[in-house]
Protein backbone atom coordinates (compact mmCIF):
# COMPACT_ATOMS: atom_id res chain seq x y z
CA UNK A 1 0.00 0.00 0.00
CA UNK A 2 1.21 3.71 -0.81
CA UNK A 3 0.35 6.22 2.10
CA UNK A 4 0.70 9.29 1.47
CA UNK A 5 3.07 12.31 1.42
CA UNK A 6 4.75 15.39 1.01
CA UNK A 7 7.67 16.78 -0.09
CA UNK A 8 9.32 19.38 2.72
CA UNK A 9 9.37 23.11 1.20
CA UNK A 10 12.55 23.06 3.51
CA UNK A 11 14.71 20.23 4.32
CA UNK A 12 16.96 22.53 7.10
CA UNK A 13 17.10 20.22 10.05
CA UNK A 14 17.05 21.84 13.18
CA UNK A 15 19.84 21.76 15.71
CA UNK A 16 19.52 19.41 18.33
CA UNK A 17 17.06 21.53 21.45
CA UNK A 18 20.25 20.55 24.31
CA UNK A 19 20.76 22.83 27.27
CA UNK A 20 21.42 22.69 31.11
CA UNK A 21 18.29 21.35 31.41
CA UNK A 22 17.38 19.70 28.39
CA UNK A 23 20.20 16.72 26.89
CA UNK A 24 19.74 13.89 24.24
CA UNK A 25 18.69 10.42 26.26
CA UNK A 26 21.73 8.45 25.29
CA UNK A 27 22.20 5.14 26.82
CA UNK A 28 25.19 5.70 29.38
CA UNK A 29 28.30 3.67 30.36
CA UNK A 30 29.32 4.32 34.01
CA UNK A 31 32.85 4.93 35.35
CA UNK A 32 31.50 2.03 38.48
CA UNK A 33 29.75 -1.01 38.36
CA UNK A 34 26.20 -1.05 37.78
CA UNK A 35 23.80 -3.98 38.61
CA UNK A 36 19.82 -4.45 37.98
CA UNK A 37 17.93 -7.37 38.83
CA UNK A 38 16.21 -10.00 36.34
CA UNK A 39 13.73 -12.88 36.87
CA UNK A 40 14.58 -14.77 33.11
CA UNK A 41 15.11 -18.47 34.03
CA UNK A 42 18.38 -18.98 32.30
CA UNK A 43 20.09 -21.86 32.55
CA UNK A 44 23.78 -22.60 31.12
CA UNK A 45 24.26 -26.62 29.71
CA UNK A 46 27.19 -28.50 28.89
CA UNK A 47 25.95 -30.04 25.65
CA UNK A 48 28.32 -33.14 25.55
CA UNK A 49 27.62 -34.06 28.97
CA UNK A 50 23.85 -33.41 29.19
CA UNK A 51 24.80 -31.33 32.08
CA UNK A 52 23.01 -28.33 33.60
CA UNK A 53 25.50 -25.82 35.31
CA UNK A 54 23.18 -23.03 36.05
CA UNK A 55 19.29 -22.76 36.71
CA UNK A 56 18.77 -19.84 37.96
CA UNK A 57 15.35 -17.76 38.13
CA UNK A 58 17.03 -15.14 40.42
CA UNK A 59 20.05 -13.26 39.04
CA UNK A 60 21.84 -10.08 38.60
CA UNK A 61 22.78 -8.54 35.23
CA UNK A 62 26.15 -6.74 35.92
CA UNK A 63 28.27 -3.99 33.87
CA UNK A 64 31.65 -3.51 34.22
CA UNK A 65 33.08 0.10 34.23
CA UNK A 66 33.15 1.36 31.18
CA UNK A 67 31.19 -1.74 29.63
CA UNK A 68 28.45 -1.55 27.70
CA UNK A 69 27.81 -5.76 27.47
CA UNK A 70 26.02 -7.25 30.33
CA UNK A 71 27.05 -10.34 31.99
CA UNK A 72 25.01 -12.16 34.66
CA UNK A 73 25.92 -13.11 38.44
CA UNK A 74 24.35 -16.05 40.10
CA UNK A 75 23.51 -16.47 43.26
CA UNK A 76 25.77 -19.36 44.12
CA UNK A 77 23.33 -22.02 44.94
CA UNK A 78 22.17 -21.79 41.74
CA UNK A 79 25.15 -23.24 40.37
CA UNK A 80 26.81 -26.37 40.41
CA UNK A 81 29.62 -25.44 42.78
CA UNK A 82 30.37 -28.81 43.01
CA UNK A 83 32.03 -28.85 39.30
CA UNK A 84 33.92 -25.68 40.05
CA UNK A 85 37.29 -25.57 40.74
CA UNK A 86 39.57 -22.60 41.76
CA UNK A 87 42.18 -22.11 39.32
CA UNK A 88 45.62 -19.77 39.71
CA UNK A 89 46.09 -19.69 35.78
CA UNK A 90 43.84 -17.17 34.31
CA UNK A 91 45.86 -17.00 31.02
CA UNK A 92 43.54 -20.37 30.14
CA UNK A 93 41.00 -17.48 29.69
CA UNK A 94 42.82 -15.67 27.07
CA UNK A 95 41.42 -17.64 24.80
CA UNK A 96 37.89 -15.93 25.03
CA UNK A 97 35.79 -12.99 26.79
CA UNK A 98 37.32 -12.14 29.78
CA UNK A 99 36.19 -9.78 32.28
CA UNK A 100 38.54 -6.86 33.38
CA UNK A 101 37.72 -6.15 36.39
CA UNK A 102 39.75 -8.43 39.68
CA UNK A 103 38.32 -11.66 39.81
CA UNK A 104 38.83 -15.10 41.43
CA UNK A 105 38.91 -17.79 38.45
CA UNK A 106 37.66 -21.36 38.49
CA UNK A 107 37.92 -24.07 36.23
CA UNK A 108 34.53 -26.32 35.48
CA UNK A 109 35.49 -30.16 35.63
CA UNK A 110 32.74 -32.33 34.58
CA UNK A 111 33.27 -35.89 33.66
CA UNK A 112 34.63 -36.12 30.41
CA UNK A 113 34.90 -32.11 29.89
CA UNK A 114 37.25 -29.38 31.36
CA UNK A 115 36.40 -25.87 30.73
CA UNK A 116 39.70 -23.85 32.23
CA UNK A 117 38.31 -20.59 33.54
CA UNK A 118 35.22 -21.14 33.04
CA UNK A 119 33.75 -19.45 35.86
CA UNK A 120 34.72 -16.32 38.15
CA UNK A 121 33.82 -14.12 41.39
CA UNK A 122 34.17 -11.05 41.15
CA UNK A 123 36.64 -9.20 43.99
CA UNK A 124 34.41 -7.02 45.13
CA UNK A 125 32.68 -7.84 48.65
CA UNK A 126 29.32 -6.84 47.30
CA UNK A 127 29.57 -9.83 44.70
CA UNK A 128 30.82 -11.77 47.21
CA UNK A 129 27.49 -14.10 47.48
CA UNK A 130 27.70 -13.99 43.19
CA UNK A 131 29.25 -15.96 40.35
CA UNK A 132 29.60 -15.61 36.57
CA UNK A 133 30.46 -17.78 33.97
CA UNK A 134 31.31 -17.10 30.49
CA UNK A 135 29.19 -17.02 27.37
CA UNK A 136 31.97 -17.25 24.97
CA UNK A 137 31.38 -19.88 22.35
CA UNK A 138 34.83 -21.61 23.07
CA UNK A 139 33.41 -22.44 26.68
CA UNK A 140 31.17 -24.51 24.55
CA UNK A 141 28.11 -23.82 26.92
CA UNK A 142 24.94 -23.08 25.48
CA UNK A 143 22.53 -21.05 27.43
CA UNK A 144 19.26 -20.53 27.18
CA UNK A 145 16.73 -17.62 28.17
CA UNK A 146 13.57 -19.19 29.14
CA UNK A 147 13.02 -21.56 26.48
CA UNK A 148 15.34 -19.77 24.17
CA UNK A 149 18.52 -20.56 23.30
CA UNK A 150 20.63 -17.25 23.28
CA UNK A 151 24.14 -16.63 22.40
CA UNK A 152 27.24 -13.86 22.40
CA UNK A 153 26.54 -12.37 25.61
CA UNK A 154 23.28 -12.04 28.15
CA UNK A 155 20.42 -9.60 26.05
CA UNK A 156 20.65 -5.78 27.42
CA UNK A 157 16.62 -5.15 28.81
CA UNK A 158 17.60 -1.86 27.90
CA UNK A 159 18.30 -2.74 23.83
CA UNK A 160 15.69 -2.88 21.69
CA UNK A 161 15.49 -4.19 17.96
CA UNK A 162 12.59 -3.37 16.05
CA UNK A 163 11.85 -4.29 12.04
CA UNK A 164 9.10 -2.65 9.76
CA UNK A 165 8.84 -2.69 5.91
CA UNK A 166 10.21 0.58 4.36
CA UNK A 167 9.29 2.32 0.81
CA UNK A 168 12.47 4.36 1.44
CA UNK A 169 14.50 4.14 -2.08
CA UNK A 170 17.58 2.25 -0.90
CA UNK A 171 21.48 2.43 -2.90
CA UNK A 172 24.13 0.89 -2.12
CA UNK A 173 27.25 1.74 -4.31
CA UNK A 174 31.03 1.43 -4.32
CA UNK A 175 33.80 2.48 -6.29
CA UNK A 176 31.19 4.15 -8.18
CA UNK A 177 29.11 1.22 -9.00
CA UNK A 178 25.72 0.72 -7.60
CA UNK A 179 25.70 -3.00 -5.58
CA UNK A 180 21.39 -2.38 -5.16
CA UNK A 181 18.66 -0.42 -5.45
CA UNK A 182 15.41 -1.19 -3.80
CA UNK A 183 12.41 0.92 -2.67
CA UNK A 184 11.01 -2.14 -0.64
CA UNK A 185 13.08 -3.06 1.86
CA UNK A 186 12.89 -3.98 5.99
CA UNK A 187 14.34 -0.89 8.33
CA UNK A 188 15.91 -2.58 11.28
CA UNK A 189 16.39 -0.70 14.39
CA UNK A 190 19.01 -1.45 17.39
CA UNK A 191 19.24 1.12 19.77
CA UNK A 192 23.12 2.59 20.03
CA UNK A 193 23.62 1.13 16.51
CA UNK A 194 22.50 2.85 12.86
CA UNK A 195 19.76 1.96 10.89
CA UNK A 196 19.87 -1.44 8.72
CA UNK A 197 18.36 -1.84 5.77
CA UNK A 198 16.97 -5.29 4.37
CA UNK A 199 17.05 -5.91 0.94
CA UNK A 200 15.20 -8.38 -1.38
CA UNK A 201 17.57 -10.54 -3.30
CA UNK A 202 16.24 -9.43 -6.44
CA UNK A 203 17.02 -5.94 -5.60
CA UNK A 204 21.17 -6.36 -5.53
CA UNK A 205 23.47 -6.79 -8.73
CA UNK A 206 25.03 -10.03 -7.71
CA UNK A 207 27.77 -9.85 -10.82
CA UNK A 208 29.41 -7.27 -8.37
CA UNK A 209 29.88 -9.53 -5.49
CA UNK A 210 30.97 -12.52 -3.89
CA UNK A 211 29.91 -14.76 -1.40
CA UNK A 212 32.05 -15.29 2.27
CA UNK A 213 31.45 -17.84 4.38
CA UNK A 214 32.08 -16.56 7.86
CA UNK A 215 29.61 -17.31 11.19
CA UNK A 216 29.19 -14.72 13.35
CA UNK A 217 26.35 -14.39 16.15
CA UNK A 218 24.05 -11.60 17.97
CA UNK A 219 21.93 -12.48 21.19
CA UNK A 220 19.37 -10.45 19.19
CA UNK A 221 18.78 -11.52 15.75
CA UNK A 222 20.77 -14.88 15.79
CA UNK A 223 23.74 -16.64 13.32
CA UNK A 224 25.15 -15.09 10.57
CA UNK A 225 26.83 -17.00 8.10
CA UNK A 226 26.34 -15.17 4.86
CA UNK A 227 28.43 -12.67 3.69
CA UNK A 228 29.61 -10.71 0.81
CA UNK A 229 32.71 -8.74 -0.48
CA UNK A 230 32.77 -6.56 -3.56
CA UNK A 231 34.98 -8.82 -6.33
CA UNK A 232 38.29 -7.31 -7.14
CA UNK A 233 38.34 -5.20 -4.03
CA UNK A 234 40.48 -5.04 -0.84
CA UNK A 235 38.23 -7.71 1.07
CA UNK A 236 36.14 -5.92 2.83
CA UNK A 237 32.88 -7.53 4.08
CA UNK A 238 30.28 -4.77 2.19
CA UNK A 239 26.62 -7.10 3.04
CA UNK A 240 25.11 -10.61 5.49
CA UNK A 241 22.21 -11.84 5.38
CA UNK A 242 20.61 -13.77 8.59
CA UNK A 243 19.12 -17.48 6.99
CA UNK A 244 16.90 -17.86 10.14
CA UNK A 245 17.13 -15.04 12.50
CA UNK A 246 15.39 -14.94 15.99
CA UNK A 247 11.06 -15.84 15.61
CA UNK A 248 10.76 -11.99 16.20
CA UNK A 249 12.78 -11.01 13.61
CA UNK A 250 11.83 -13.36 11.22
CA UNK A 251 10.74 -10.35 8.58
CA UNK A 252 14.49 -10.16 7.84
CA UNK A 253 15.39 -13.54 6.86
CA UNK A 254 17.00 -14.46 3.83
CA UNK A 255 17.26 -10.28 3.18
CA UNK A 256 20.40 -8.84 2.61
CA UNK A 257 21.81 -5.63 4.38
CA UNK A 258 24.71 -3.40 3.46
CA UNK A 259 27.37 -1.87 5.96
CA UNK A 260 27.36 1.98 5.68
CA UNK A 261 30.77 1.67 6.81
CA UNK A 262 32.29 0.24 4.24
CA UNK A 263 29.78 1.08 1.24
CA UNK A 264 28.16 4.42 0.37
CA UNK A 265 24.44 4.09 1.59
CA UNK A 266 22.15 6.67 -0.11
CA UNK A 267 18.48 6.74 1.78
CA UNK A 268 15.97 8.30 -0.55
CA UNK A 269 18.76 10.15 -2.77
CA UNK A 270 21.30 11.26 0.30
CA UNK A 271 23.79 9.72 1.86
CA UNK A 272 22.96 8.05 5.15
CA UNK A 273 25.73 9.10 8.06
CA UNK A 274 24.52 6.74 10.51
CA UNK A 275 22.27 7.54 14.18
CA UNK A 276 23.07 10.78 14.33
CA UNK A 277 21.03 12.08 11.25
CA UNK A 278 17.31 12.35 12.41
CA UNK A 279 15.23 10.05 10.69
Amino acid sequence: MSLPQFTHPDSTIPKLPESSTSVVRRPTKFDHFTFEPSSRWVRAIVPGERTCVVDSRHQLLVWEPNSGIPEYAFPLAHVRNDLLVPTTHPEAAKAYWRPKAEVTWFDLVLLHTTIPCAAWKYNRPELEDWISLSWHPATELAWYEEQEEVHTHPRDPHIRVDTVPTHRHIQAVMSGSVLADSADSVALFETTLPTRFYLSRADINWDLLEHVHRRTSCPYKGHCEDYWRLKGGDGSLVAWSYAEPMPQLSSIAGLVAFDSGNVQLLVDGKPFEGPEVWA
